[in-house]
């Protein structure tokens, strides 16, 4: 199984974009790196659970998922994913 962890940077793109015009070239980059993992885990029929969309969501909420300073998830974050992860396992029937 692969997951794909989306960066701070593509969580929170869509809710920064506007005060970062001169980085405007990153939304073409964005999704380059999350298609191709998906490409590569469809070609090789490996379970692949892309967890950007949670993520930018409950981003795009408003909610903290990273540490200000770093890169790291928080709490909430680490949350966020354990519940993705499950869920994931669950509906694939391996829990």
């Amino acid at each position: 199984m692969l997951l794909y962890f989306a960066s701070k940077e593509e969580v929170y793109w869509d809710r920064v974009k506007a005060t970062a015009q001169r980085f405007s070239s990153f939304k073409e980059w964005r999704d380059k790196l999350r298609n191709n993992v998906e490409e590569f885990c469809a070609s090789r029929q490996l379970f692949c659970l892309d967890l950007s969309t949670a993520l930018r969501a409950r981003g795009s909420n408003g909610e903290k998922l990273f540490f200000s300073v770093d890169i790291h998830w928080n709490e909430i974050g680490h949350r966020v994913v354990a519940e993705e992860i499950h869920k994931f396992l669950s509906n694939a029937k391996i829990l």
